[in-house]
């Protein structure tokens, strides 16, 4: 369960990202983007937009900042939670659109559906936003992005990569936090004897979630 070298071209970043274009393979070019329309109810707001994908572990709500320049949220739509935004985002308007409406999404979109077919798949290139960081949080997501697909970790090695050995039940405070799913690889860090924990805060409903993504990258066996 080592960690590799590696480092996340993506940031985490407190202020609005620049614009990013996808790349070739995208439907749209940058210069196409559209402004997405302002809710009425809310004037002086841009909308964040969203999409679902559906999934093979169920369906995940997916949310761009205003303009589709950064993910800024992908977590499970699990039991009654239909709309599971970052709470700094839960009370914006929000505009529905189409994966393929943009360039980071239509990326996203690609790379989701190659992940869930078994392809040995990384979210590097794919810009993110988080807002309001503590340093330790930073420091923890930056470690966690590190961590590629097919590997693990402990709570305890990343409180140790945070310069806080004794901070694990700390570390597992802030992957319940974490509001960009499989993009920052929360489902990859372990108990120190291996046992799979919460997934998003959610124990329940969400363990076999957890186990199913880890067995679809080869870290566990299936129906372990």
């Amino acid at each position: 369960m080592a960690i590799p070298s590696k480092q996340p071209k993506t940031t985490l970043n407190k202020t609005q990202p620049s614009p990013k274009t996808a790349g070739s393979g995208s439907p749209r070019s940058q210069a196409s983007l559209q402004n997405p329309q302002k809710n009425k109810g809310n004037r002086n707001k841009e909308a964040v937009l969203y999409f679902d994908y559906d999934s093979p572990v169920g369906i995940w709500r997916v949310a761009l900042t205003p303009g589709g320049h950064a993910v800024c949220g992908l977590k499970l739509k699990i039991g009654s939670v239909l709309n599971p935004l970052p709470k700094q985002f839960s009370s914006d308007p929000l505009n529905s659109i189409s994966p393929f409406d943009y360039p980071v999404s239509a990326l996203l979109h690609q790379k989701l559906t190659a992940y869930f077919q078994g392809e040995k798949t990384d979210f590097l290139d794919i810009p993110i936003y988080l807002k309001s960081l503590t340093s330790f949080s930073k420091i923890v997501y930056e470690k966690l992005q590190s961590i590629g697909y097919g590997e693990a970790t402990t709570y305890k090695s990343l409180a140790e990569q945070a310069n806080n050995p004794l901070a694990s039940r700390a570390v597992g405070r802030v992957l319940a936090r974490n509001p960009i799913g499989i993009v920052i690889p929360c489902h990859r860090v372990l108990s120190q004897s291996g046992q799979l924990n919460g997934y998003f805060g959610h124990v329940a409903e969400s363990l076999s979630v957890k186990a199913a993504l880890l067995a679809n990258e080869g870290i566990i066996q299936r129906n372990a």
